[in-house]
Order: C-alpha cells, then sequence, then structure tokens
C-alpha cells in the first residue's frame, strides 16, 4: 500500500534480508533532500493523504462504521 500511495520509500535490503546502514543512509537521505524528485513526490503524496483522511466526510464514515461495529457486537 505504502508502495502504490508512494508516502515512503523503500530500504533495500542485503542478500540475507537485513538493511545495512549504507542502504537506511541512502533512503533517509533521498527523502530529506529537499531538492530530490523522490522527496518532492513523497511531500506532495504526504499532503494529498492528509487532505483526504483529515476530510469530514472521512471522518465522518469512520465514526459511523465503528458505532455501527460498536452496535454489532451488542446483538
Amino acid at each position: 500500500m505504502v508502495e502504490d500511495l508512494k508516502v515512503a520509500v523503500e530500504v533495500k535490503r542485503g542478500e540475507n534480508g537485513w538493511i545495512s546502514k549504507e542502504n537506511l543512509s541512502k533512503a533517509i537521505k533521498s527523502v530529506m533532500d529537499k531538492d530530490s524528485e523522490v522527496a518532492m513526490e513523497v511531500k506532495s503524496n504526504h499532503v494529498t493523504l492528509k487532505k483526504v483522511l483529515a476530510g469530514k466526510k472521512m471522518q465522518e464514515t469512520y465514526v459511523d462504521s465503528f458505532i455501527k461495529n460498536l452496535l454489532d457486537l451488542m446483538k
């Protein structure tokens, strides 16, 4: 999901599945560098996602769903 939304970067793993400090550093720098294309895309997608998740309709939907689930549990 994170990859589809492009709100984060993946840290490359070694053959053993572990993450090296070098690869972690590269991933962090790619997002922290304000001039990098990756950083601009991630930041832009964060702003877009925040607008969607913070929207009144989305919040009302979650609250309605939560209340419905509580009522279903009481049956």
